[in-house]
């Protein structure tokens, strides 16, 4: 299993969290979807990816990876800090975006910089609710 840049689907993923948020969670699909697109144009052959479109369909959100972070939104004791986990995976992508969004494939440091910010602002997400974050994650396989 490929694990290089794994994680801005996977936190995507960790977004759908239940009723009344379905546009908040279309918003980051998409930029997810979005930053994933722009992340195998640029790595799919040094990740030994056959094509951009494997890098990506291996890479997307799976139905399985859905229906499990769905469940533990279900269950999450407390919606509200689930919407507002939502709201800050949202901005870290955004963040994501404009940061790599005028790059291009050769700006490797600068990439680097970029996905290092996000990273830390992944984290700082679940810092309100860390055991919600972590289940969500552990759905996505994050950190295995």
């Amino acid at each position: 299993m490929r694990t290089s840049s794994r994680l801005l689907p996977a936190l995507a993923l960790g977004a759908l969290i239940g009723c009344g948020l379905g546009a908040k969670v279309d918003q980051l699909i998409e930029i997810a979807d979005s930053e994933t697109s722009r992340g195998c144009a640029c790595e799919w052959q040094t990740a030994n990816y056959a094509s951009e479109q494997e890098c990506f369909e291996d890479r997307r959100v799976t139905s399985a990876q859905r229906g499990c972070l769905e469940g533990t939104v279900d269950d999450a004791p407390n919606r509200e800090s689930a919407e507002r986990l939502l709201d800050c995976y949202t901005a870290a992508y955004d963040s994501l975006g404009s940061c790599s969004g005028g790059l291009d494939c050769t700006d490797d440091l600068s990439r680097l910089a970029c996905a290092l910010e996000f990273g830390v602002d992944v984290t700082d997400c679940g810092s309100e609710d860390p055991d919600l974050a972590a289940d969500m994650l552990q759905c996505l396989g994050v950190g295995d």
